[in-house]
């Protein structure tokens, strides 16, 4: 990124004695110089609101709004404080685009969520917590806004064993009818999967439902309908491109010898807890290029971000000469690039 211009912001909690001294909750944003230099490109100050100029060092007070996240949302659990969601406001060639980061929070335990069929405990304060970020925005009369970042939203986990299990037998019940009548021993294999409050380990027969087949999961992957039926505010609704590409988390960070056939970590189900929604008006003035993860076969940590690639109208159909794309990604500290 060193042809293009930069500019971020990174939230600093309060100091208190309950306050997490680590902080999620930061944007970066790269620039082509082709948009700085003409002023084409600007961010809102929500104080003064006015434009201010790219290049111009942000201040996280005015330049943004958001911050940790409420401990009421949360009273159940301790140690969730430095979660929370960070708005900025980016004036783009005469489009005006609200930039959306939200870090919700984590699964404590595989075990609570086990014997649920609704939602966790965890999912419910998720909604509870994506409730607030759309209820504290300031939003512009345009409405494009972009949701993206660590929503940590988890599959079903009854439904993903339950699926399992089921294959397993099937897969059972045609060997008993090859093996009719062969009296033969076979070593005792492992269950098809484990669960602990800290580990989801599955036996190697099925690691092919969260790589090559994770499409059968996607029937699972219901708190995605938090963001895509929001019942917040009349007339904003919100969508996500179709995903066609694996769990982003929980990734293996240390080199492992199965990595190209399993690369998770035995800690949690897999899960698509990196998004990137965007709202229906921000869809008709955009061509969406693609919707991906980045660092594919790299370590990027446990994570990999997504990104959503798109290109921008400006609402005025503008000629194809004049289009540029630009880049939305849910890591943690995310980017937005326009280029």
């Amino acid at each position: 990124m060193q042809n293009y211009c930069s500019s971020g912001l990174l939230y600093d909690p309060p100091s208190s004695p309950e306050s997490e001294t680590f902080t999620a909750l930061g944007l970066i944003c790269y620039a082509c110089p082709c948009l700085v230099l003409p002023q084409m490109i600007g961010v809102w100050d929500f104080e003064t609101k006015t434009v201010q100029s790219f290049g111009i060092p942000l201040n996280i007070k005015s330049n943004s709004e958001g911050g940790i996240f409420p401990r009421d949302l949360f009273p159940e659990f301790k140690g969730w404080g430095r979660k929370g969601f960070l708005h900025t406001r980016w004036i783009v060639n005469g489009n005006v685009l609200d930039i959306v980061n939200c870090h919700l929070f984590h699964d404590a335990s595989n075990t609570e969520c086990l014997g649920k069929t609704d939602v966790s405990v965890y999912a419910k304060c998720r909604h509870r917590a994506y409730d607030h970020v759309i209820r504290n925005l300031t939003l512009a009369e345009a409405q494009n806004i972009i949701l993206f970042g660590d929503f940590n939203f988890r599959l079903h986990l009854k439904g993903v064993i339950d699926l399992i299990l089921n294959s397993k037998e099937k897969e059972n019940n045609i060997r008993e009818a090859e093996d009719l009548g062969e009296d033969r021993d076979e070593p005792e294999k492992p269950p098809p999967v484990v669960v602990e409050k800290k580990l989801f380990k599955l036996s190697p027969e099925f690691f092919k439902f969260f790589t090559n087949q994770h499409k059968n999961l996607q029937k699972h992957d219901v708190e995605k309908m938090t963001v895509l039926k929001n019942p917040i505010h009349v007339g904003l609704a919100f969508a996500e491109s179709t995903i066609s590409f694996p769990p982003t988390y929980p990734y293996e960070e240390e080199k492992i010898t199965n990595a190209k056939l399993y690369p998770f970590g035995n800690t949690r189900c897999p899960s698509w807890c990196d998004r990137v929604f965007y709202s229906t008006d921000f869809k008709k003035n955009v061509d969406i290029i693609k919707y991906d993860i980045m660092g594919k076969n790299v370590c990027v940590g446990d994570h990999k971000p997504v990104f959503l690639r798109c290109s921008l109208d400006g609402g005025k159909k503008t000629s194809r000469s004049l289009r540029r794309s630009a880049s939305f990604s849910s890591e943690a500290n995310s980017v937005f690039s326009y280029r």
